[in-house]
């Protein structure tokens, strides 16, 4: 190699070298703020501030920010790679890393510190089912399974369904029915609800969504409906007020608003179609990605008032409070509305229901929501509470006790 040759690479690499850090210290300069170079001094040298300062560089880096979106596009289009987010399974099915995460990583218990922030989990909610229960209120924990519990052979091939896939969810359930606490455990449910779907040619959850399908839904609320029709609350409602679906309108088409005027049902479903870009390769933040991932095709039931034919809408006068995330929100409050697991639970039970959802924010956030709102309680006989499985040890805010106002 020449020595010009040898000097073009050194002054390159020197270039590269010093050449981010100073372009982004001219930047901070400019716009009159602080260089964040300067951070790494007003701080002690612990591991986890020096973690913190470097993640901060790479967000609020002016080189990355205008080099990692051309690179992301590049990296996917070349190898399918969908970054840290997400992991690409088989036949355009896309799944959300951290639900991977959770059911691959040992159970919380056997590593520790690993819930975020907070308590123990089954601490916590065995608090909580304490303290509904001094106001006579009932609660149904029903942790909402992950699509890679459901669908392990879509994200590796010759992996099969079988109950050791969502182990860490099994142990859970077991520890909170040992410590009192009344279950609904969908994962036996829907694994059972999917060999006849594979027949039918029908999906429960969504290829390039997180979320369960208008199918999926359809299955949880009604057998939700069933165990909430055998508690001994219900049971004593007025017939009027607790007529099942069964003895209403069918599924699929519309009750007639002479039979609602007439002591029928309260409320009538209808099949929707759509259309709908999956959340997954949108969290993944790759410029472009929905220009290379195709609308998925969902059928959903949604609900509306037999009479007015109004939409459903929750109504905190229900003896029913039901908390979620955004599997209670999917098809809910989004696109084409009351059609998700609340409006079809109270389909289901024809009974309107109150609700508080908070995506991401089951674990904690819901119950900081209704700590601040405690009329909700009033009336109420029985609390359902949905979150989706990696929160027992990814939620956000992850498990912290709130101590709701004194009855």
């Amino acid at each position: 190699m020449t020595r010009g040759a040898q000097l073009f690479l050194t002054v390159s690499f020197l270039l590269l070298v010093f050449g981010v850090p100073a372009t982004q210290l001219g930047v901070d300069v400019v716009d009159g703020e602080v260089p964040q170079a300067l951070d790494l001094f007003r701080q002690a040298p612990t591991e986890k501030n020096l973690r913190a300062y470097e993640t901060g560089l790479d967000d609020n880096s002016v080189v990355v920010q205008a080099v990692r979106p051309v690179f992301q596009l590049g990296r996917y289009l070349l190898v399918r790679d969908l970054g840290e987010k997400a992991v690409a399974g088989n036949d355009g099915w896309y799944f959300y890393q951290p639900g991977v995460r959770y059911l691959s990583e040992p159970y919380f218990r056997l590593q520790p510190g690993s819930v975020v922030e907070g308590g123990d989990p089954v601490a916590v909610i065995s608090d909580f089912a304490a303290q509904l229960r001094r106001r006579n209120i009932e609660l149904l924990v029903m942790p909402a399974p992950n699509k890679e519990s459901i669908y392990p052979d879509r994200l590796r091939a010759g992996v099969r369904p079988v109950p050791e896939i969502h182990a860490n969810t099994t142990r859970f359930v077991d520890e909170l029915r040992a410590a009192g606490v009344q279950v609904f455990d969908l994962h036996v449910l829907l694994a059972a609800a999917r060999a006849a779907a594979d027949q039918r040619g029908e999906l429960l959850y969504m290829r390039t969504d997180t979320h369960w399908t208008g199918a999926g839904i359809k299955v949880a609320a009604a057998a939700l409906a069933a165990r909430v029709r055998a508690m001994a609350w219900y049971q004593q409602l007025p017939a009027s007020a607790s007529a099942p679906a069964s003895t209403s309108a069918s599924a699929s088409t519309s009750a007639p608003a002479s039979a609602a005027s007439a002591g029928g049902p309260r409320y009538q479903r209808r099949s929707v179609e759509l259309k709908r870009h999956g959340d997954v390769p949108r969290m993944t933040q790759i410029p472009l990605i929905e220009r290379f991932v195709a609308e998925e095709a969902v059928s959903v039931g949604q609900v509306s008032d037999a009479i007015s034919g109004e939409p459903f809408k929750t109504d905190p006068a229900s003896p029913i409070l039901f908390l979620g995330d955004s599997f209670a929100r999917v098809f809910e409050t989004d696109a084409p509305q009351a059609s998700g697991i609340i409006a079809n639970l109270g389909y289901e039970l024809q009974l309107p229901i109150a609700a508080i959802v908070n995506d991401g924010g089951s674990s904690t956030l819901v119950r900081q929501q209704l700590a601040r709102s405690p009329e909700l309680l009033d009336g109420k006989r029985l609390v359902i509470w949905e979150f989706v499985e990696r929160d027992v040890r990814l939620g956000l805010k992850g498990w912290q006790q709130i101590q709701l106002t004194p009855n």
